[in-house]
């Protein structure tokens, strides 16, 4: 409240979502300078791995929430097109950009909150919210997520969760950044990102030079698409020695990483391919498949992500 002087009759202040509270006193002034305690709320800087994976969770739910629509009375599931593109209407729970707002922003800043409706395509339309017409859903189990805290940036925590997949033993890893506020607690300031983060050991592009001469079936392996075989056998062939000098990651998407490799080549007398005596470089997408596990999703010899 910074030096300003204020009277309080009474204070009572709920907080909807936020971690566990703790209490501090502040001593006010009254008009005629007598002093009046009261306690002011603030939230606990503390954030469990537990606390992380339940608001991760409630994000994917009311992520789903929206993406359906919200739930719809008997009658109010109507549709319109703009351009050859069909729209629903939200249901009357969120169908006004307040209302989304204050949903969404039970588990996210106001920032990522406006991020959010922005990049589902949801618009105003005769004055209510609706969004592209679509089915879909996550099999990801974020309720049964692994947390491992990273490391604090200011007022962020950051987490490492590791996702369980449906059914499968498959999961994914995401990275979540949990802003801090006094007097609401914490509140995830971008949606989950896929971890990227790929350790040089497993880098499926260093292990595909790596074992190109001595086992070129480990070679293959290190690619998503199985058809990607009868080019590992071209492209070995004729080479006498290969040696990655560096490799470089050169751009990011939601759901690749780029790289860059330089690798130095001794070929053959008679080699007929692309490459040139000497230094070589090619780029390499890496995806992630599961928690520490990737694979090659395409290569070239120019940069793949613009």
């Amino acid at each position: 409240m910074g030096n300003k002087k204020v009277l309080i009759a009474g204070l009572s202040m709920a907080l909807l979502g936020a971690p566990l509270l703790q209490n501090t006193d502040t001593a006010f002034a009254d008009e005629s300078n007598n002093i009046i305690s009261a306690q002011v709320i603030k939230a606990s800087t503390d954030l469990t791995n537990k606390q992380a994976v339940k608001m991760a969770a409630d994000l994917a739910t009311a992520s789903a929430y929206v993406q359906m629509g919200g739930f719809y009375k008997e009658g109010e599931y109507k549709t319109f097109t703009i351009k050859g593109k069909t729209y629903r209407y939200l249901s009357s729970s969120i169908d006004t950009k307040k209302e989304l707002l204050a949903y969404l922003k039970k588990t996210l800043t106001h920032h990522a909150a406006e991020k959010f409706i922005k990049d589902r395509g949801i618009i105003i339309h005769k004055g209510k919210l609706a969004q592209p017409e679509a089915d879909g859903g996550s099999l990801l189990q974020w309720s049964k997520a692994e947390a491992q805290f990273l490391r604090n940036d200011k007022s962020v925590k950051v987490f490492r969760l590791v996702v369980p997949v449906g059914d499968t033993t498959v999961k994914s890893a995401y990275i979540v950044r949990y802003h801090y506020y006094p007097t609401i607690g914490y509140r995830i300031s971008s949606e989950p990102a896929l971890d990227l983060d790929v350790p040089l050991n497993i880098n499926p592009a260093f292990v595909f030079f790596k074992y190109l001469l001595v086992d070129s079936g480990v070679s293959k392996e290190q690619f998503l698409n199985s058809s990607e075989t009868a080019w590992v056998d071209g492209f070995k062939k004729g080479i006498k020695k290969v040696e990655v000098r560096e490799m470089t990651e050169v751009a990011r998407s939601k759901a690749h990483v780029e790289y860059k490799v330089k690798f130095f080549v001794e070929l053959d007398a008679g080699y007929k391919g692309t490459l040139k005596p000497g230094e070589n470089q090619i780029y390499f997408l890496i995806q992630p498949t599961s928690d520490m596990e990737f694979k090659i999703a395409s290569h070239g010899t120019a940069p793949l992500l613009k």
